[in-house]
């Protein structure tokens, strides 16, 4: 129930951040693939842990157990990543918040998926120093 009630928060949150700029609605999941909706016109609602997606006139069901997260997106699912390679928390910009973030990650103050697997910087599926090392050499040029 307690993953719902985020998700759900999660896309009321979203929606308010003019979704209308965005061309999809994406459903990731934990190992970053999902499927990918047309973000005008869609509409989604929950019902007995499933996201019922109307889009462009067809319905599908989505089970929710197993997604991650939800992001409007410029980038359909299956594209090139949704994200700046060394943003972990999303914002769009390399830097030291980011550093912040898997700071707090590696001392366990915050859990990683929070970040939707951006905290692997390096892409060795393990978050550590050298994450922190990659996103300074990104910051640095």
């Amino acid at each position: 129930m307690k993953r719902y009630l985020i998700v759900l928060i999660t896309v009321i949150a979203a929606v308010a951040a003019h979704a209308e700029t965005y061309s999809f609605l994406n459903f990731v999941k934990g190992d970053n693939t999902g499927n990918s909706f047309a973000a005008t016109g869609t509409k989604v609602t929950f019902q007995g842990g499933n996201a019922i997606i109307t889009a462009g006139g067809k319905t599908s069901t989505m089970p929710m157990g197993n997604v991650a997260y939800l992001e409007f997106s410029n980038t359909q699912l299956g594209d090139a990543p949704s994200w700046l390679k060394g943003d972990v928390n999303g914002d769009g910009v390399v830097d030291i918040l980011d550093v912040n973030c898997l700071v707090n990650i590696i001392l366990g103050s915050e859990s990683p998926d929070k970040y939707q697997g951006r905290a692997y910087v390096n892409d060795d599926n393990s978050i550590d120093i050298t994450d922190i090392n990659e996103i300074i050499n990104i910051i640095l040029g």
